[in-house]
């Protein structure tokens, strides 16, 4: 049986990923103890998240001890998006049920907040702009998202632009200098997030 503690601790791991230095030194430093977690994860749980997540830092302590060929080989086992479990759910409903549509409801949602969380580092990472280019991205996704967001027939787009905003600003401390940070909060201002 696993502990919530325990669980608690794998989730806290994902932490060390902030930097490649840190991130390769603490699965490294803490691999016995990760691949504890993950064996019981993997023996204990059903839950296919946490099993996922298991095999996904298996991987990581792999690659982070030069084995990237055997990281990439368990991380090949898992299935494009195409191949989801919620994608062939989908795919098992006739077209015109209610079951299907509220599927690929879910599925274009969840999809959507992925895109918004994937475009948000690919802002943040883009080591080819400079800060203040990333910032002239971000003014620009705000200002799109004022623009839209009260039109209901573009509501899975700002999920995209919220996600991709919560995303830099969750990494704004690592990537941007102190006074890009001030700037980056004057502009997340003015996103409403409960809206």
């Amino acid at each position: 049986m696993i502990k919530i503690s325990e669980i608690k601790l794998a989730n806290t791991l994902a932490h060390l990923e902030t930097k490649k230095e840190l991130m390769i030194e603490g699965l490294i430093q803490n691999e016995k103890e990760i691949l504890r977690i993950c064996s019981l994860i993997l023996e204990g749980c059903n839950d296919e998240k946490y099993r996922l997540e298991a095999i996904t830092y298996k991987a990581k302590v792999l690659y982070a001890k030069g084995d990237e060929v055997s990281a990439l080989e368990l991380l090949n086992n898992f299935p494009s998006f195409y191949h989801a479990s919620s994608q062939r759910i989908e795919q098992l409903y006739l077209k015109d049920s209610k079951k299907f549509f509220d599927q690929l409801t879910a599925n274009l949602y969840e999809l959507a907040s992925f895109v918004g969380n994937k475009l948000g580092k690919h802002i943040s990472y883009d080591n080819k702009l400079s800060n203040t280019q990333k910032l002239v991205k971000i003014e620009k996704l705000v200002s799109l998202y004022e623009d839209i967001l009260e039109d209901k027939d573009l509501d899975v787009f700002v999920l995209i632009i919220k996600d991709a905003v919560n995303e830099i600003m969750n990494r704004s401390k690592l990537i941007f200098e102190k006074e890009d940070v001030e700037r980056l909060k004057i502009i997340y201002d003015g996103i409403t997030m409960d809206k």
